[in-house]
């Protein structure tokens, strides 16, 4: 659990890696060694959650812009 995960989480946001941080999540340890590695992965989590939210509304402007240009083609 505790140290490695935390590093490879904070490596997995760093990158911007939702599929990491999805794994990292499923595997978030139940108990950390100590406090400050619960808020720090707390604090990642919560990083890492605004960021796929982020790519997600990106995606959808994508998705809005090709179909946008799909629609313009047809016509």
């Amino acid at each position: 659990g505790g140290p490695m995960w935390l590093d490879e989480l904070k490596i997995a946001v760093a990158n911007d890696d939702a599929e990491a941080i999805a794994a990292l999540a499923d595997e978030t340890p139940s108990k950390f060694d100590s406090l400050e590695e619960a808020l720090q992965a707390q604090e990642l989590l919560g990083a890492a959650i605004n960021l796929i939210q982020k790519n997600k509304n990106e995606l959808g402007k994508e998705l809005e812009k090709l179909k946008n240009v799909k629609k313009y083609m047809a016509s």
